[in-house]
């Protein structure tokens, strides 16, 4: 190897690494987020938290359990929790259990299913022999007229 190439590897084993990307720990947004705003009023926090993690550590001091991160996310987009403690916490309505529909999967409140397309009935014999009768008398009174 040359002196050149040797010196450049020597220099890059000294020269300590410069830390890439911004410094850990510093809130750098000043400005809250429309969600951040709309959650908080919504449940009463400060309007100091910045950031969905600060949301998700209020609210685990309020509950005394864990509130994870995605579980602030997720009520952010609309998709509400299922468990009990986190509806309260959210003060959502609690979920009554329905059984669903095996037609549509829906809930209806009578007990048939209103998608559910009607049977047809069969129709009556009677009908039938009555419009026998009207065709085969119309057709006999058409003849014999055409025959005079």
């Amino acid at each position: 190897m040359s002196e050149v190439a040797r010196k450049s590897e020597g220099e890059n084993q000294t020269r300590k690494r410069r830390p890439r990307g911004r410094p850990k720990g510093l809130r750098i947004s000043v400005r809250q987020s429309e969600q951040i705003t709309a959650i908080c009023t919504r449940l009463g926090l400060p309007d100091t938290l910045l950031t969905f993690r600060d949301v998700a550590a209020a609210l685990s001091q309020r509950a005394g359990f864990t509130v994870s991160l995605g579980t602030v996310h997720r009520y952010a987009k609309g998709e509400y929790p299922k468990r009990p403690e986190l509806r309260a916490l959210f003060r959502l309505p609690k979920i009554a259990h329905v059984p669903a529909c095996a037609e549509c999967g829906g809930v209806h409140l009578r007990r048939s299913c209103p998608n559910k397309a009607k049977a047809t009935r069969k129709p009556r014999r009677r009908a039938t022999l009555r419009t026998e009768r009207l065709l085969t008398w119309a057709v006999l009174t058409l003849m014999s007229g055409v025959n005079r």
